[in-house]
């Protein structure tokens, strides 16, 4: 299975507050289709990384309590 080739320097899993919900999103978004990820789609449109507070659903962590 593909991992993203951003993953490794991601700075929204430093976030998170458990490891079971950086884990969801990790298997979600970093493995497999990363193409869904909004982060992953910025960095590829823009080539500059997403704003820190991003989530790779596209929610912000201002509006998230995980």
């Amino acid at each position: 299975m593909a991992t993203c080739g951003f993953y490794e320097k991601c700075p929204i899993y430093n976030r998170f507050k458990t490891e079971m919900l950086k884990n969801i999103y990790i298997r979600q978004y970093c493995s497999g289709d990363f193409t869904k990820c909004q982060r992953y789609q910025i960095r590829q449109k823009t080539g500059k990384p997403a704003p820190e507070d991003l989530l790779p659903d596209g929610k912000t962590l201002s509006k998230f309590h995980g």
